[in-house]
């Protein structure tokens, strides 16, 4: 009976791990459901057996993973205007009560394998959807959006390919025995590079190209290694120039344009950031508690409008800044947005979470496995155009590092000699 019930609650398990790892590119409403599983099963697991409350409470991980999900529900609840703020924190932040989930269940190989296959059969259904609803811009200049909105799916693909790119080493060549296996891999990795161009993102291609020179510095390559992802990136961008020249051409063009300061792209961002920076600073000297605890997530933007009526700026500027109908409450910077929105506090301790998350605050230990940390500068290099500060794009990163940090080091994850 023992041995049953065991059973049951490592498939109950896997099949969450599985729904998670689709959802991520195939059902919005499934992050949440997934999520939502999740801790139901860790109440349960907690609850009924005495071994899994000792792996999940004996994991500093999970530990604090809770202590800041307390910290940002309390930080929301004092700032909040309206109880959307809350529950808008609560939706944002769940990811935090899945760590301990996850910590546990990359601990079991399979768990692992099929998180993998699961989130490469997420990403092809995605792709082919992606491509038969965007046919007909093929051969058109213009920015490409799939399964998510436009901003979350470039962002998606990127992350995806750093992800994919560092399992190479643990899957595409050493726990994949068929040569079928692996050419399905090798494929995967060209359709991922592909998506991305297609996809026309800009941050997301910066990002992609500082977190693979890290991936190439920190990591023992193999000359297999090697051979494999360029010869998958060559045939990825030669597709890509060759029968899409003239989208590839305007990525090009979009990515040298982020340090034209004579681009309106890059002088609306610039304005952006200054009207979230100053009204920082306005919270700041006027407004403390709004400065520490946020102006709640939902209740901030009209706040912003509102703000700038009143804010300095050339009459030029202003006409030709509200006639491309901004400001709208998004400063289009991770790092600003959530100081306005949770607070500075939140955000200061969240950022320094996510590093502590990837290095363990361990030079050694992050130099010997830097995964988490190559993802997670992929992440900290998005927010620099993008709010995804806590977002939907926080679940994915944070689910593709515990993939990682679950076999960096035992005892830090367990707790357990």
């Amino acid at each position: 009976m023992k041995q049953q019930t065991t059973t049951l609650a490592e498939q109950v398990e896997s099949f969450l791990v599985v729904l998670f790892a689709v959802s991520i590119f195939m059902w919005k409403p499934g992050i949440y459901v997934s999520s939502a599983l999740i801790i139901v099963y860790t109440c349960i697991g907690i609850f009924r057996s005495q071994d899994y409350r000792q792996k999940y409470f004996g994991s500093n991980i999970t530990v604090i993973s809770l202590v800041m999900f307390v910290v940002g529900t309390t930080a929301s609840l004092i700032a909040m205007q309206q109880t959307e703020d809350l529950l808008w924190t609560v939706r944002k932040t769940l990811f935090l009560l899945t760590v301990g989930f996850l910590l546990i269940a990359f601990n079991n190989k399979k768990n692992k394998k099929i998180a993998f296959y699961g989130l490469v059969a997420g990403f092809w259904v995605a792709s082919l959807l992606t491509i038969f609803k965007n046919w007909q811009l093929m051969g058109v200049i213009a920015r490409v959006e799939g399964t998510w909105p436009q901003g979350t799916w470039d962002a998606l693909l990127g992350l995806f390919l750093i992800f994919l790119l560092l399992s190479i080493k643990d899957v595409f060549l050493n726990s994949v025995p068929s040569l079928r296996a692996k050419l399905f891999l090798f494929a995967t990795l060209c359709m991922s590079i592909f998506q991305l161009i297609w996809a026309g993102g800009r941050i997301p291609f910066v990002a992609c190209v500082v977190a693979i020179l890290l991936y190439v510095l920190t990591l023992k390559l193999s000359k297999r290694m090697v051979i494999n992802a360029m010869l998958a990136s060559v045939i990825a961008i030669m597709f890509s120039v060759t029968i899409f020249k003239d989208h590839t051409d305007s990525l090009i063009n979009r990515v040298q344009s982020i340090t034209d300061v004579s681009n309106d792209d890059y002088w609306v961002r610039l304005n952006l950031w200054k009207v979230g920076f100053n009204h920082a600073v306005f919270f700041m000297k006027n407004e403390p508690s709004t400065f520490l605890f946020g102006a709640g997530g939902k209740s901030y933007g009209p706040t912003q409008i509102e703000f700038f009526q009143d804010m300095p700026m050339n009459a030029v500027d202003r006409e030709k800044f509200q006639s491309l109908g901004y400001p709208s409450g998004d400063p289009h910077n991770m790092y600003i947005d959530s100081i306005l929105k949770n607070g500075v506090i939140w955000t200061v301790l969240f950022l320094i979470y996510l590093l502590w998350l990837a290095t363990g605050f361990k030079l050694k230990q992050s130099w010997q496995r830097p995964e988490p940390f190559i993802l997670l500068s992929f992440y900290l290099v998005l927010g620099l155009a993008y709010t995804i500060l806590p977002h939907f794009f926080t679940y994915f990163l944070v689910f593709f590092m515990m993939y990682f940090v679950s076999s960096k080091n035992p005892r830090r994850q367990t707790g357990l000699s």
